[in-house]
Order: structure tokens, then sequence, then C-alpha cells
């Protein structure tokens, strides 16, 4: 027979819960007016295992490019690559102002290799901004990519891969933030330069599409600083321009 004590007991538990949730400081998010600014910090993509079964198979390589570093293995399907943040830009999006933006500058990508297309894919150089041309939502996140092919800067993909929704919010604590687990898929245009430097064709069973998985990415900034809009007032406790 369990025993859960006397009625007075009880109360006293109950009464000593509520007083520590009344104590608890609230969470709180910064959701603008206003822009935040980072100094530094770092960008971490973690891949999805589906999107590196082709690597092996297919005879691409990887290596880092600039600041950036991986780590993890093609087998264990586990790789992940983290970018130096040089500088941020965020201001998240909301009701009365839909069109948020964020622009995160980069050192550095990920280098994939193709020889036999005799391509290379640099991941995410320059950085992560907000885009307009999204299939899921009126704005979204988009990941962005060099293309050289022979030895020869073809372009730059500003969206290669994007997730389907723009922040709202998101906290400072510390002086910094973090973003977690923002799911990244290809687009529509990343799909069809990913399926190029594969040599994939049509009807491949491998074959790249819109939507196919990415990976995820982790967000962590240092170097707060808030600007509100003129005539307002940044609360630190509540993080909101006033």
């Amino acid at each position: 027979m369990t025993t859960f004590g006397t009625p007075r007991k009880l109360l006293r538990t109950l009464v000593l819960s509520l007083g520590l949730a009344i104590l608890a400081p609230p969470t709180h998010a910064f959701s603008g007016p206003g822009t935040v600014t980072l100094k530094g910090g770092k960008t971490t993509l973690n891949f999805a295992p589906q999107f590196f079964n082709i690597f092996p198979a297919l005879g691409a390589k990887l290596d880092d490019y600039g600041k950036s570093t991986f780590k993890g293995n093609l087998n264990k399907q586990n790789l992940r690559i983290k970018f130096p943040l040089t500088s941020a830009t965020l201001n998240p999006s909301r009701p009365d102002y839909p069109n948020g933006f964020i622009n995160i500058e980069h050192k550095g990508g990920l280098s994939m290799e193709n020889p036999g297309t005799g391509m290379t894919v640099i991941l995410n150089a320059p950085g992560i901004n907000a885009s307009d041309n999204c299939w899921a939502s009126a704005q979204c996140l988009g990941l962005s990519a060099v293309v050289v092919k022979n030895g020869t800067v073809i372009g730059n993909v500003p969206n290669i891969a994007q997730n389907t929704y723009m922040l709202d919010s998101f906290p400072i604590k510390n002086g910094g933030i973090k973003l977690k687990n923002l799911s990244m898929a290809l687009t529509q245009q990343g799909a069809n330069l990913m399926n190029e430097f594969f040599g994939l064709k049509p009807g491949d069973s491998l074959l790249l599409k819109e939507g196919s998985a990415l990976g995820t990415l982790d967000v962590s900034g240092n170097g707060v600083k808030v600007s509100c809009p003129p005539g307002f007032t940044y609360i630190k406790k509540n993080q909101e321009c006033k």
C-alpha cells in the first residue's frame, strides 16, 4: 500500500509548490520591435543521415573550407559542421511586422567535391538569410552555397536549403542567443544543384527532390546588442522594446 502522507503534509507541499511557482522568474523572449546584433558565435549544421547516404556510393569528397570544422563520419552517419559566426542581424517576424529579417554571416563552409562531375559546392558561404522564396510560408530562413565547376566559380545559390517558417521570437540569455533544431530541407533549386553535383538523372532511385532533408541548424551567438525603434526603450528584464 502506498502512503501519500497526511492532509496537513499534502497542504504544506501544495503551498510550497505554489510558492516556488510564484517565485520562479517568468520566461521571456525577444519578439521585437527592434533589432538584435551579434558579434560572434557559431552555427552547427547536423546533417540528416539520408542526405549523406549517397556520398560514398558516388565518390564525392568532403572537406572543411576557411575557418569551419566538421566531425563524425559517413559510415556512422553523424556528420556535423561548425561555421564560426562573424556577425548577425536579427529582427523576428511578428503579426504586426511580418517581414522580419535575419542575416547571419560566417567564415568558411563545407567543401563538397565530385571529380566525376568536375563540381565543387561550398555550403553555407557566406551565411543564413531570410528568404521570400519559400514553399510553405511567406518567409523563411535560407542556407546559401557557392558553386565551382572545373575550377571556376560559376555562381552563388542564396537558397539551397530552407526551413518552413521565420522565427517570431528568441530568448536572450547571458548576452547571447541560442536557436535550436532549425530543420532545413532542400529547395527545388538546391535539389537541382545537388543532382547535377552527383550526376543524378530523373528516374534514378537516389534523385533528390524539393523537401529532401538536409539536416538541422543550431545557432549560438554572443555579444548581443539590442537596438529599439525611435521612441522605444529596451527593457532587459522583459526582453522587449517599449
